[in-house]
């Protein structure tokens, strides 16, 4: 039962995310809006999935995207202790992967047999991935876990959750920005 409500606050996460993407682009690309625009989330959402899978396969998307939201979701739910149910550990794996990623895209090796240059070179494409899905199983989770058990102050699940959404839409932003230099526009 817990796998259950876990996956419907996961969905409800990402559904949230969406739509936070959704307004932020909207109100950055505009000063004026309409009626249809302010309410058609579904053209955006469409848009973004195309741009999405313009630059990644689908099974391979949701390969990293599953073994990421795995992990993200795992993490908060393993132990009470402040660290595990906090947002640090995405912090850390955001910058860590985005440095990581520079540093193999600097010294990238196209055309190699070496198993090594291989792996990072999968690492690098598909790190912002692993990055979201991470991101948004964290914050399902730390939703989930706060809910649950309350053994975390509200504050402290509070401030966790706007540092993972920020992380999480910086990622976002990351992913759709390399896909395309037009904005999305719904």
């Amino acid at each position: 039962m817990e796998a259950l409500y876990i996956g419907i606050i996961y969905i409800v996460f990402l559904g949230f995310v969406v739509t936070m993407d959704f307004y932020i682009n909207l109100f950055t690309n505009k000063d004026q809006f309409s009626k249809e625009e302010l309410t058609g989330i579904f053209p955006h959402l469409t848009a973004t999935l195309g741009l999405i899978q313009a630059k990644y396969s689908t099974p391979i998307f949701l390969l990293f995207f599953a073994l990421a939201t795995f992990f993200g979701v795992l993490l908060p739910l393993i132990s009470t202790h402040w660290f595990l149910n906090s947002a640090i550990l995405f912090v850390i794996v955001f910058f860590v992967f985005s440095f990581i990623k520079d540093h193999i895209d600097r010294i990238m090796v196209t055309a190699s047999e070496s198993f090594r240059d291989v792996v990072a070179n999968v690492f690098s494409r598909h790190c912002e991935i692993f990055t979201l899905g991470f991101g948004v199983g964290t914050g399902a989770s730390l939703i989930y876990v706060w809910g649950n058990n309350r053994e975390m102050s509200f504050l402290w699940f509070l401030a966790n959750m706007v540092i993972a959404t920020i992380m999480i839409e910086f990622t976002l932003r990351t992913i759709l920005k390399d896909t395309s230099t037009a904005p999305i526009s719904g």
